[in-house]
């Protein structure tokens, strides 16, 4: 008898929800042919999309997805965390402790055995999210006077390759995002200790597949790298693609 297939954690980025009771459906396709093919997926929201008051840093993206991975891990599952966009960051934060490979030093079982970066944010120790831009916000954003962030044009930045229809429906369901967690330093690089999959999405507007290059040839990381002619929602306009390369990267573990 085969190995049980690994649960997959997949952790929604910035603006963006994704579960139940939400209508912001950029994941649910992908998310619908994982599940199709055998795996049990779990959503992950972070809480500072729509937060009001807005959180202060990114310790409560971390503590959800460190809490949602922890709920197969402790049943002795494997797991397979997908990241998109933003969640790159509080998604590698939250790994600390977390690998199957340091788990079982411990004699535990379960854990993460892999990683896949979708467009997402990859920060070497010490850096945030806007450390490029000197702790300023990038031109897309909107920063409000409360802290909370929106994205000026969320049509052209997210959704340039998806038809206009799509594009607006899209841009409408999106949030607002806390500022803190932005700004938050990470303290953990997690592609530097668990297997790693980056899919660059070379019409990205928002992380353009230069920076996006540049992220998954920092060095000591474990990236496997695919490449599609996606722009920054991959799960939206490639759909199959995208699942089939997590699929790829959960077969390594199985």
């Amino acid at each position: 008898m085969p190995p049980p297939k690994p649960t997959i954690l997949f952790v929604a980025g910035a603006f963006s929800n994704f579960d139940a009771f939400s209508n912001f459906d950029a994941y649910t396709s992908t998310a619908s042919l994982l599940t199709q093919a055998g795996y049990d997926v779990i959503p992950v929201t972070l809480p500072s999309v729509g937060a009001n008051p807005p959180h202060a840093d990114f310790s409560g993206e971390v503590s959800v997805i460190q809490d949602a991975a922890m709920a197969p891990i402790s049943a002795g599952k494997a797991v397979v965390v997908v990241v998109h966009s933003w969640a790159g960051v509080p998604g590698s934060e939250a790994m600390k402790g977390l690998g199957k490979i340091e788990r079982e030093a411990y004699g535990l079982q379960g854990g993460v055995v892999w990683l896949v970066y979708l467009a997402a944010v990859v920060l070497e120790v010490g850096l945030n999210g806007q450390s490029a831009v000197g702790g300023e916000p990038y031109p897309w954003m909107r920063l409000e006077s409360d802290n909370r962030v929106y994205v000026r044009d969320p049509e052209t930045l997210f959704f340039d390759d998806l038809d206009p229809e799509t594009r607006k429906a899209m841009a409408e369901k999106l949030e607002s995002h806390s500022w803190g967690p932005m700004v938050s330093d990470a303290t953990h690089a997690a592609w530097r200790s668990i297997p790693s999959t980056y899919l660059i999405c070379e019409k990205d507007n928002c992380i353009p597949a230069f920076v996006q290059e540049l992220m998954t040839n920092t060095p000591g990381s474990l990236f496997d790298v695919e490449r599609c002619a996606a722009g920054h929602f991959p799960t939206l306009s490639m759909p199959k693609f995208t699942a089939d390369v997590i699929r790829k990267a959960a077969g390594k573990v199985v």
